[in-house]
């Protein structure tokens, strides 16, 4: 597993490395691993939620959270477990600091710090626990501050430690914005984002809880004020992504959706002394948020089984065509297959002593290829299989798409990559290769932004821009190159 701003989870490649030492290749040990994730984490969150409610209630809960898309989402990419399993950890540490309730228990006050170090170590999504578990967490402010100083110390440890893994350098996904108007946009359209990822076209009835519980509690202003607070935390760690909200998605709103989990069970417990509200609208709230959540999961799971099983056919074909110069790959665009593609030619080296030297070609960016990569293809196409044949028939020259306008400044400074395009607001599409790869295109990247490439990612990398103009033609940059670690800088301009 590479590090990077946005993949600093150490813990995910060390239960990755011990899948491969016990399964190999076999992929039920993978699915009975998250499996067991997953039972381990609904437990817990049961056990949390049985320190402020019913039995029926904790359960309640437990379910939901089995249902939620979002978990749905985790668990079915293998990829994205350490959501789920930073999720136990983070949910110990929260009752390990609800069991302390006197503040004296040194096991308990160690434990909450070891925790929550783990939990951040899965995902730094749990960073921000410091801040829930002080609110949730009884007492005045100092007792508050006493009952959570081991996860401030932790956050003090973790911090350095990140930065000094990462350089020193912070950021994020390719797409994040860190603008202020772009944390702003985003921070404003979240709370729809959220209802209509967790709930779809039944987003409505979502809102309609929510604000059935507001009226039904009729708590202090004080309490919603909290909520408010702790749900605006919560967002500080996707604040900056710029979401397109499609179901592989969903992980970011796991913590959320969790979060929402929790608030709803712990209402509810308020509902006890008022027999109609407890016997007959809390049944009828969970009945309609099960039926929406059981319908948004199976959609997601259903897209999930069909991206894996495209992407388990382009695989075959690459396991299949091992001795041919080139495949086309038929695989969904969720992350960069190249470095997928590399993946699965060291695993079958490792696992079975398998030789797969055979270059992937995406048919939809493959004129974009420098014309020596083409020719290559085109002089060996008499080899290949007919889908091959043709994408060659196809014009793979550049007339059909401009060179402006368009604006492009990068700089580079070892691993870290800075970059600004022009004149649009974006987003843009990078295209991005290593030496004799094809390219493979980072779509929704904002006109300005940064990043932290993983030593080792590679040695040379080469980058196109591209953009639609407001006729839809396509503008594209010529290729530009990159090697790392070094410094420098590149411009492009073309009215």
């Amino acid at each position: 597993m590479y590090l990077s701003p946005a993949n600093f989870t150490p813990l995910l490649g060390l239960t990755f490395k011990i899948d491969s030492y016990l399964f190999k290749g076999d992929p039920l040990g993978y699915n009975l691993h998250s499996f067991l994730s997953l039972f381990l984490t609904s437990s817990m969150l049961y056990m949390f939620l049985r320190c402020y409610t019913s039995r029926i209630v904790a359960l309640f809960g437990g379910i939901l959270f089995i249902i939620s898309p979002a978990t749905v989402g985790v668990t079915s990419w293998f990829s994205t477990r350490h959501y789920l399993e930073g999720m136990f950890w983070a949910i110990l540490t929260l009752y390990l600091i609800k069991k302390d309730t006197g503040g004296g228990n040194t096991l308990l006050y160690i434990s909450s710090a070891i925790t929550y170090f783990l939990a951040s170590l899965y995902k730094e999504v749990y960073v921000i626990l410091p801040v829930v578990a002080f609110f949730i967490a009884y007492g005045d402010v100092r007792r508050k501050l006493a009952k959570t100083l081991p996860l401030w110390i932790s956050l003090l440890i973790y911090i350095p430690y990140r930065l000094y893994m990462l350089g020193g350098k912070f950021g994020g996904y390719p797409n994040s914005d860190f603008s202020i108007r772009g944390l702003i946009q985003n921070l404003v359209s979240l709370p729809y984002i959220t209802m209509d990822m967790l709930f779809g076209k039944f987003w409505l009835i979502g809102f309609l809880v929510l604000f059935s519980f507001i009226f039904i509690l009729k708590e202090r202003p004080v309490t919603y004020i909290i909520v408010l607070i702790l749900y605006v935390v919560l967002l500080v760690p996707i604040v900056s992504v710029n979401l397109s909200m499609t179901p592989m998605e969903l992980r970011f709103f796991f913590h959320v959706a969790t979060f929402l989990i929790i608030i709803a069970a712990t209402g509810a417990q308020h509902f006890k002394g008022r027999a109609f509200l407890y016997s007959g609208f809390l049944p009828v709230v969970f009945i309609a948020i099960f039926f929406c959540w059981y319908h948004k999961a199976v959609e997601a799971r259903g897209l999930y089984m069909h991206y894996r099983e495209q992407t388990m056919a382009a695989v075959s074909e690459l396991v299949k065509n091992k001795d041919k110069p080139f495949i086309i790959s038929t695989a969904p665009e969720l992350c960069d297959l190249n470095w997928y593609f590399n993946g699965i030619k060291k695993m079958y080296h490792l696992f079975y002593g398998t030789e797969i030297k055979t270059k992937v070609i995406f048919p939809s960016f493959f004129k974009y290829n420098p014309p020596a990569l083409i020719q290559e293809v085109s002089d060996t196409r008499k080899e290949i299989d007919s889908p091959l044949n043709g994408l060659l028939i196809r014009d793979v020259s550049e007339r059909d798409y401009r060179k402006g306008p368009l604006s492009v400044d990068i700089s580079f400074d070892g691993y870290y990559f800075r970059w600004e395009f022009g004149p649009v607001q974006g987003p843009y599409t990078v295209m991005m290769r290593r030496k004799d790869e094809f390219y493979f295109p980072y779509k929704s990247i904002p006109s300005k932004g940064n990043y932290l490439f993983a030593p080792g990612f590679a040695d040379l990398l080469y980058f196109r821009v591209l953009y639609k103009g407001s006729d839809g033609g396509e503008i594209v940059s010529p290729e530009f190159e990159v090697r790392f670690p070094s410094r420098g800088k590149y411009s492009y301009k073309a009215s």
